[in-house]
């Protein structure tokens, strides 16, 4: 059997992590997977540890491309002088240190690192850049680097990365055909962490021999198939809307895309966050405006701070004629039980979390019932993984059934 050699920053760190907690299947293949968080194509331990893991004639390695930028901080350590091209030491951001000279240098060093790779291992070794598609559809979305309709990357400038290395290329350029909202699904966060679609989309590169277009396409349907088959146990006869101010929404909305909860919705399942967009509430901008049932996923603890602090969900949602059948799931107070005070960083939590005294005083009741740590990725954010998007599932049907 041939050995596949993954390596990269985080993305293959959390990668690795979910399959061990069941929220990603396991490849029928031998795998070694290698990263770890903000690493440099330019990192010496990886480097050593893809080279002591190559099986002459019986191996291939995919190298997942990171943000250029990570391991920036070699700028402010005067024992490096330029002249090894892997080192360990650095890794991650440092946001004092972005500036034009430094993105162009770190570009170059980037390239000559791919350059080692392509020598030593030759056509074994194939070069995914995926943070430079993921950090192009969202400026675009954003109109950053932007001029006069093209594109304009201050590490790589309007000429995709990677271009003249041919064979050892996984043409993430075909993905320049689809719109820029179906490429976002890819990606979990601004950190460009791969989503549920993402990584399937890579295992249909890496494992099934797929290219870049179909690997997509299959990618988007079977995730798209997976989670209209989930959402199908609240057939409750009724109408549906999934709504709150938890990122437990915002994730599903970014695996789901603008396509997939169209789909949802014509099964009668609806998916809007609560907030506002352009001065108005978001509940306001979609129809029907009754529901038959309602789960409300969200980073207050109970549903009257929530109610109270959303009242235009409360008076026209919740207050609706046919009197909605409402499941609530504090997502965020329950995971933060598992971090120390001042560590959890999620994007919608708020300040009142780390103070928490009671260790379970606020989990919902039913995730208890859960090893926490396997329904999230990796990291403070508190993102769910499949696991956690199917807990909420499951503790909704016991609400609405209760």
């Amino acid at each position: 059997m041939r050995k596949t050699i993954i390596a990269g920053p985080s993305h293959i760190q959390r990668w690795k992590s979910n399959i061990a907690k069941g929220a990603l299947p396991h490849a029928d293949a031998e795998v070694v997977m290698v990263g770890f968080g903000g690493a440099p194509m330019w990192s010496a331990s990886i480097r050593n540890e893809v080279c002591r893991s190559f099986e002459p004639g019986n191996s291939d390695i995919y190298l997942l491309i990171g943000d250029y930028r990570f391991g920036n901080s070699i700028f402010d350590d005067p024992s490096q002088n330029g002249s090894d091209t892997f080192v360990d030491g650095h890794s991650s951001i440092r946001r004092d240190l972005i500036n034009t000279n430094s993105d162009r240098l770190l570009a170059l060093k980037v390239e000559e690192a791919l350059d080692y790779y392509v020598a030593t291992f030759g056509e074994s070794v194939k070069l995914i850049y995926w943070d430079m598609v993921g950090r192009r559809a969202i400026d675009m979305l954003q109109g950053r680097y932007v001029i006069a309709g093209e594109y304009n990357h201050p590490s790589w400038g309007k000429s995709f990365p990677g271009k003249f290395r041919k064979s050892n290329v996984v043409e993430m350029r075909d993905l320049f055909d689809y719109p820029l909202g179906e490429i976002s699904r890819l990606y979990l966060d601004d950190s460009l962490h791969p989503t549920h679609v993402g990584y399937n989309f890579l295992s249909n590169i890496i494992f099934n021999g797929m290219g870049v277009s179909k690997a997509f396409d299959v990618a988007r349907q079977s995730t798209l198939d997976m989670y209209m088959k989930e959402f199908s146990r609240f057939s409750l006869g009724g109408s549906l809307l999934i709504s709150g101010n938890s990122v437990w929404v915002d994730t599903l909305r970014r695996v789901l895309g603008i396509s997939g909860i169209k789909a949802f919705e014509s099964a009668g399942i609806f998916i809007r966050p609560t907030g506002f967009a352009n001065g108005r509430p978001i509940t306001q901008d979609f129809k029907p405006y009754y529901f038959d049932y309602v789960l409300v996923v969200s980073f207050e603890e109970d549903i009257g701070s929530f109610s109270s602090n959303n009242p235009y969900f409360k008076n026209n949602v919740m207050s609706s004629p046919i009197s909605p059948k409402v499941a609530y799931i504090p997502w965020e107070p329950s995971i933060s039980q598992m971090f120390g005070n001042g560590t959890f960083t999620s994007p919608r939590a708020v300040s009142s979390l780390s103070a928490m005294s009671e260790p379970r005083a606020h989990w919902c009741r039913g995730l208890e019932d859960y090893e926490m740590r396997d329904l999230i990725e990796i990291g403070l954010r508190g993102e769910p993984n499949w696991n956690g998007i199917k807990a909420v599932v499951e503790v909704g049907v016991s609400q609405f059934s209760a």
